[in-house]
C-alpha cells in the first residue's frame, strides 16, 4: 500500500484487502441475495396455501392445489437452509482470509516506521490497533453480509409483496421506512462520535497495563503496587465512563426504535384488517403481512442491538489505521537502488543532527573511516557516540550532509540492503520470545542448523547452549529474560558472525561480560572483526586499545583522533580519561 500523509479510510482500506478474494465476496453476496428473497418468498407461498385452502373449502379447488403450495413450501425450506449454509461457507472464506491479509499488511507497513515512532508509543497499544483493525474487519463484513445486505434484500422484497397485496401497505410501510431511517442516521452519528472515544480509551487504557506488566521487576522492587493500581485506576474510570455512556445512549435508542417498530406492526396489522373487512384483501395476504412484519421486526431489532458493535468496530479500524498510517519519516527514496559493497569505507561529510526534541547533537561533522579500518568512538555520555551509529543504521535521518558507503549515499539505497551489509552487537540485546536457534537465526533466514552452531561456537554461546536441557531448541522467553546478561551478549555475537556483513559495529559488545567471559569471546570478536570495517564503542577503554584509530567526541565535534599509544602521548582529552579509569580499577 503506497503510504501517504493521509490514512485509508477504513471502507476503501477494506475494499483493499478483500479484493484478492472478490470470487468470494461475490459468491457469498448472490448466495445472500437468492436466500433472503426466497426468505421472503416463503410468506408470499403461505398466503398462496392459505387461500387455496379457503378456496378448496368453498369447493372451487380441488385438494391438489394447497397440497402442491405445502409441497412447494417444504422444497423451499430445505433449498433456502442449503443456501444459508452456502453463504457461511462462502462468506468466511471472504472473511478470514480479507481478515488475514489485512493482519500481514499491517504488520508490514507497521514496521516501516523509524525507531522514534515506536519509541514514543506503547508496544501492547499498537499491537492492540493491529488487533483491532482485523478483528473489526471480521466483525464489519461479517454484518454487512449476514445483517445490512440481507436487510436491504428484505425490505426490498417486503415492499414488492405488500404492493401485491395492497398499494396502501406498501406505501405505508415506505412512509414508516423513510421516518426511522432519517432518525437512524442522527442515532449513528452520535453512537459514532461516543465509539470513537471510547476506541481511543480503550486503546490507551490497554497500552498502559501492557507497559506496567513489562515493567513488573520495577514495580515490585520500588513496592510500587498501589501507586500502580491509582495511576492504572484513572485510565480504567476514563473507560468505564466512555463505556457507560455509550451504552446509556444504546439503550434509549433501543427504546425509540422499538417503539417505532411496534407502531408500524400494529398500524400494518390494523390496515390489513380494515382492508380484509372491505375485501380489497385476502385472508392470505392478511397472513401474509403479519409474517411480513414480524421477520422485519426481528431484522431490525438484531441490526438495532448490533448496531453498537458495528460502530465500535468500525471506529477501531479508523483509529488503528490512522496510527499505523502516519506518516514515515524513514523509507526508501523514490529510485533507491541496493547497497554494493565493495570495501567498506564509510564517510560521515557534513552532518547536522538534532533530536526531535530539538537537542543538537552534530553540527558540520566530518568523518571518514577507511575501507577495513578498526575505529572505536569514546568521550562522555550523552555526546552522540550511538547516534553516529544509529544515523549510519538509518534508524535516525540527519537534517543536513550525507552518509555514505563506498561512495553511495544511504539515503538512496534500501533500508533492506544497507541493514543487511551492517552486523550490529549493541548494549541492548533484544530477543525473541522463541528459541535459541531461531534467535540466532534470524540474522540469516537461510542458514543451515550447522551454520548457526558454529556461530554459536566462535561466539562461545554453544558452552552454555549445551547444558541446557533442551539446548537450541529452548525457549528464551520474553526479551531474553530467562537468560544472563553476559548470555544474551554472546547470543548477540553469534548473530553477527552468522551474518558475514563487509560492515561491523560494536556498541558496548561486552559490557555484560565478566572478565573471564570477555576473554573467552575476544578471540570470536577478533574474528568477526577481521578484514571488515569495524566502529566499536565502549565505555570501557580498555577494550578499545587495540583499534585501528579512536576518535574522541564532545560537544557534537572531533576533539582528538589517532591510535592508542598516539593519543596517550598527546596527553589531552583521552589520556585523561584513560587515567581516571586506570586509576579507578587499578
Amino acid at each position: 500500500m503506497n503510504q501517504s500523509s493521509s490514512h485509508p479510510s477504513p471502507l476503501k482500506f477494506i475494499v483493499q484487502m478483500s479484493s484478492p478474494y472478490r470470487r468470494y465476496a461475490i459468491s457469498a453476496i448472490f448466495l445472500v441475495t437468492v436466500a433472503s428473497t426466497l426468505n421472503r418468498s416463503l410468506n408470499y407461498l403461505i398466503k398462496l396455501i392459505i387461500d387455496a385452502a379457503q378456496n378448496t373449502v368453498a369447493g372451487s379447488l380441488t385438494i391438489y392445489t394447497p397440497l402442491s403450495f405445502i409441497l412447494l413450501y417444504g422444497v423451499a425450506i430445505v433449498i433456502n437452509s442449503l443456501l444459508w449454509r452456502g453463504t457461511g461457507f462462502t462468506g468466511q472464506k471472504w472473511i478470514t482470509s480479507t481478515e488475514a491479509l489485512a493482519y500481514r499488511r499491517l504488520f508490514k507497513d507497521l514496521n516501516r516506521h523509524s525507531i522514534n515512532f515506536f519509541q514514543s508509543r506503547f508496544a501492547g497499544s499498537l499491537s492492540n490497533k493491529i488487533t483491532n483493525v482485523t478483528n473489526g474487519i471480521h466483525s464489519i463484513l461479517s454484518q454487512f453480509l449476514w445483517q445490512l445486505y440481507e436487510l436491504v434484500i428484505s425490505i426490498t422484497g417486503t415492499l414488492f409483496l405488500l404492493s401485491l397485496a395492497n398499494v396502501y401497505l406498501m406505501l405505508f410501510f415506505l412512509l414508516w421506512l423513510t421516518g426511522f431511517l432519517a432518525a437512524g442516521y442522527f442515532q449513528v452519528k452520535r453512537l459514532s462520535k461516543l465509539s470513537y472515544k471510547l476506541a481511543h480509551s480503550s486503546s490507551l487504557l490497554r497500552g498502559k497495563v501492557v507497559d506496567s506488566i513489562s515493567n513488573v521487576d520495577s514495580v515490585q522492587l520500588l513496592a510500587g503496587w498501589k501507586r500502580e493500581q491509582r495511576y492504572i485506576g484513572k485510565y480504567i474510570e476514563l473507560y468505564r465512563r466512555r463505556r457507560l455512556k455509550q451504552w446509556n445512549t444504546l439503550e434509549w435508542n433501543l427504546v425509540f426504535n422499538g417503539a417505532a417498530i411496534d407502531l408500524w406492526i400494529t398500524g400494518s396489522i390494523l390496515i390489513g384488517f380494515y382492508l380484509l373487512i372491505q375485501g380489497a384483501i385476502t385472508t392470505g395476504d392478511l397472513v401474509m403481512v403479519i409474517g411480513l412484519t414480524t421477520g422485519i421486526y426481528l431484522d431490525l431489532f438484531f441490526l438495532a442491538v448490533h448496531v453498537n458493535e458495528v460502530i465500535g468496530h468500525y471506529n477501531g479500524v479508523k483509529e488503528g489505521l490512522e496510527e499505523i498510517y502516519k506518516p514515515v519519516d524513514i523509507k526508501d527514496s523514490k529510485g533507491a537502488t541496493s547497497l554494493r559493497v565493495k570495501t567498506g569505507e564509510i564517510e560521515y561529510d557534513d552532518i547536522y543532527f538534532s533530536y526531535p526534541n530539538g537537542a543538537e547533537v552534530f553540527s558540520g561533522l566530518n568523518l571518514r573511516i577507511a575501507p577495513g579500518e578498526r575505529v572505536g568512538l569514546v568521550g562522555p555520555s550523552g555526546v552522540g557516540k550511538s547516534t553516529l551509529i544509529k544515523l549510519l543504521l538509518r534508524l535516525y535521518q540527519p537534517q543536513a550532509g550525507q552518509i555514505k558507503i563506498d561512495g553511495q549515499n544511504i539515503a538512496e539505497v534500501t533500508l533492506t540492503s544497507l541493514r543487511e551489509n551492517i552486523a550490529v552487537v549493541s548494549q541492548d540485546i533484544s530477543l525473541f520470545h522463541r528459541t535459541l536457534l531461531e534467535n540466532i537465526k534470524c540474522a540469516r533466514p537461510d542458514a543451515n542448523r550447522d551454520d548457526v552452531i558454529r556461530a554459536a561456537k566462535l561466539a562461545r554461546a554453544d558452552d552454555f547452549i549445551k547444558n541446557l536441557s533442551l539446548k537450541y531448541a529452548t525457549v528464551v522467553g520474553e526479551r531474553g529474560v530467562k537468560l544472563s546478561g553476559g548470555e544474551r551478549q554472546r547470543i548477540a555475537i553469534a548473530r553477527a558472525i552468522l551474518r558475514d556483513a563487509p560492515i561491523v559495529i560494536l556498541d558496548e559488545a561486552t559490557s555484560s561480560l565478566d572478565s573471564a567471559s570477555e576473554e573467552l569471546i575476544q578471540e570470536a570478536l577478533n574474528l568477526l572483526c577481521k578484514d571488515r570495517t569495524v566502529i566499536s564503542i565502549a565505555h570501557r577503554l580498555s577494550t578499545l586499545r587495540t583499534m585501528d584509530r579512536l576518535v574522541y567526541l564532545e560537544d557534537g565535534r572531533i576533539i582528538e583522533e589517532g591510535s592508542h599509544r598516539e593519543l596517550l602521548n598527546k596527553n589531552g582529552r583521552y589520556a585523561r580519561l584513560w587515567n581516571i579509569q586506570a586509576g579507578a580499577f587499578g
